[in-house]
């Protein structure tokens, strides 16, 4: 019986005896200190030549390291495409708060990404955190899950001029969502054909005039 007791009394003390860990704060930043190195090796060897170690390398980390993160490359290569993505929604939500309706949110982001192109060219400062060779990166192997993500980034926005009255109450919030996003990628993807698609003032009579108003 003492034994067992004596076992008892041990087995406590192993069971919560201290790990050592890393504060998740710190995991988060090493995290995007990956993500961040491995953005800039993709740019400047491609995304197919760009290894581990050229990652670990420029995130001045060990591969070792990098390895704890994420456990394949293929697993890196997608959490950069999402971090992109992330970036890209949330420099287009800064812009769309202060606007009180979809129409205004949807006409400002159809100008923000028809003046892309003429701000890479002209060397001023792009109002979204992404270079067109990371939008074009994201349109052409992370088509997809950026346009799944642009739905969710969407949804709010249709959800609230539903309510408030400005889109027709049977209106598909996630459909109109997604009817909306693929309009604002064929920016970037599709010339414009009957009018000026260098201008950005163009697109966005275009957008309010021919994308929204059909959802009123």
């Amino acid at each position: 019986m003492g034994a067992s007791q004596a076992r008892k009394v041990r087995t406590p003390s192993a069971t919560t005896a201290p790990v050592a860990t890393v504060p998740e704060s710190a995991q988060e930043r090493v995290r995007e200190q990956i993500l961040r190195a491995a953005r800039a090796c993709f740019l400047r060897f491609g995304t197919e030549k760009t290894s581990i170690s050229d990652v670990a390398k420029a995130a001045n980390l060990s591969r070792g390291t990098v390895y704890r993160y994420f456990t394949e490359r293929a697993e890196l290569i997608e959490a950069v495409f999402a971090y992109e993505s992330h970036l890209f929604h949330d420099s287009m939500r800064k812009q769309l708060e202060s606007l009180a309706t979809l129409e205004e949110q949807v006409v400002e982001c159809a100008g923000i990404l028809s003046s892309f192109e003429h701000d890479v060219a002209s060397g001023a400062r792009s109002r979204i955190d992404v270079s067109r060779e990371r939008l074009a990166m994201l349109l052409t192997s992370h088509s997809e899950p950026l346009l799944r993500d642009t739905v969710e980034f969407l949804v709010p926005f249709v959800e609230a001029a539903i309510k408030r009255g400005e889109l027709r109450s049977n209106v598909n919030a996630r459909r109109a969502s997604e009817w909306i996003g693929r309009m604002l990628f064929t920016i970037s993807s599709m010339p414009a054909v009957t009018f000026n698609g260098s201008d950005p003032e163009t697109w966005r009579r275009f957008f309010r005039e021919h994308v929204i108003r059909g959802l009123t």
